[in-house]
């Protein structure tokens, strides 16, 4: 269930991060927004900029940290030790 929310969230947040990604750069290209000094102007400057960055920002973030949790999740529950299965209650 852990790898399944971790798998989920992570679909949820790539989603969300193309979405906007088109979207800021079609901010960044009605700013004339074309190197990175201005456009990182524009993120700071404007509140849809730093929203949609912050979506951007949010799915690299979970991409790196949190879902490689779900190769090792993943990988526990494919191990050949059953010992915990064997318990008698």
């Amino acid at each position: 269930l852990e790898m399944f929310g971790h798998v989920e969230l992570g679909c949820i947040f790539l989603k969300q991060a193309v979405i906007a990604d088109e979207a800021l750069d079609k901010l960044y290209e009605a700013a004339g927004a074309t190197d990175e000094a201005s456009q990182s102007a524009l993120v700071e400057g404007n509140k849809e900029a730093k929203f949609y960055f912050g979506k951007i920002k949010t799915a690299e973030f979970f991409a790196g940290e949190f879902l490689p949790r779900a190769e090792f999740i993943s990988n526990q529950v494919q191990s050949p030790n059953r010992a915990a299965l064997d318990i008698v209650f």
